[in-house]
């Protein structure tokens, strides 16, 4: 094999990471990579590797369940030295396994995933052990800090999004152990926190780095921002005399993410997936400030009921008919995004 000055592989069999090492290198325009992992990649095979992937973890998560179960059934018959030094050769384990396979390989990226998860049973078990006295957000805190590095180095969206979990479950008990009565708030800085990530993966992503361009990874995430905010702006409305100072953030960010999320993945990023979360958010928004107006007025009774029916039927009808010839519009543009 032969490179080039900056050691970029110009001589080297075809595949899909010779193809990224090429982009990555500038030697590629995003649409010409496109073209040649379609032909290198066709769909059949990559449903294959997709397959192969999932099955290997979900083989993974049912063992470490297994594991888990297995302490939670013999807890009380286990001495404390057992418990820990079980839990911790798991970790040591799991990591030996993953520097010989190497965390290049999907193999070494699941049992460093298996160790991360380890590490929060050991933080667990050694709390119930010895009676700490940590708040549960404390241990989530201190689980999402210890694996912090091998997130770093695993290059593996899987276990990003799991350590992005755990900041999420830590930010909620906090608010509810620390912080209390504060739904607003909680909304607010969840919402932010995830919007972060979303933003920082795009950007990431247009820098050319490959392993976070799983639209699976944006799909979660941002789907998740828009159940939280979606969901809360509705309570908002259906209970406009429950409202605080921190009640005017929760809108503003979802009017904020529609409208540039709107943008970002119609025109920069093209991905009809994410759209629909856009749409499927304004259906709802709408839906239900439209069924206050009308059951407040008119009350509840079968002809509103059916009316009401009927409006609903309308509003996702025009969404889907939008969406429609969006996808059109992208199938001809021929632009379907990271």
């Amino acid at each position: 094999m032969t490179t080039n000055k900056d050691k970029t592989p110009l001589n080297q069999p075809a595949s899909s990471s010779a193809i990224q090492d090429l982009y990555s290198a500038g030697y590629l325009d995003p649409q010409t990579r496109k073209e040649a992992i379609k032909l290198l990649c066709p769909p059949k095979i990559m449903w294959q590797v997709w397959a192969d992937r999932m099955l290997v973890l979900f083989s993974a998560a049912l063992i470490l369940a297994g594991i888990v179960f297995f302490f939670a059934y013999n807890w009380a018959n286990m001495a404390p030295w057992l418990k820990l030094g079980l839990i911790e050769l798991a970790i040591v384990g799991c990591v030996i396994v993953t520097l010989i396979k190497g965390v290049q390989e999907i193999v070494g990226k699941v049992f460093l995933l298996a160790a991360s998860v380890f590490v929060g049973v050991l933080l667990a078990v050694f709390g119930q052990t010895y009676q700490t006295g940590a708040d549960a957000y404390q241990l989530f805190v201190g689980w999402a800090l210890l694996i912090a590095g091998w997130v770093i180095v695993s290059k593996f969206g899987g276990l990003w999004l799991m350590w992005l979990l755990l900041v999420n479950t830590a930010v909620v008990l906090y608010f509810d152990q620390v912080v209390a009565n504060s739904p607003d708030k909680l909304i607010t800085t969840l919402s932010l926190l995830n919007i972060t990530f979303v933003s920082a993966r795009e950007y990431a992503v247009s820098k050319g780095i490959s392993w976070l361009s799983g639209k699976w990874l944006r799909w979660v995430v941002l789907g998740a921002v828009f159940f939280f905010l979606t969901s809360y702006v509705m309570i908002q409305i259906v209970e406009l005399n429950k409202i605080s100072n921190w009640s005017m953030f929760p809108p503003i960010l979802l009017l904020g993410l529609i409208v540039s999320s709107s943008y970002f993945y119609r025109f920069r990023s093209p991905d009809l997936f994410s759209l629909t979360l856009s749409a499927l958010s304004i259906c709802a928004i709408v839906l239900t400030i439209l069924g206050k107006i009308i059951f407040e007025i008119t009350g509840d009774n079968a002809l509103v009921v059916l009316l009401f029916g009927l409006i609903i039927l309308a509003v996702v009808s025009v969404a889907a008919f939008i969406l429609r010839e969006i996808g059109k519009s992208l199938e001809k543009e021929g632009s379907y995004g990271n």
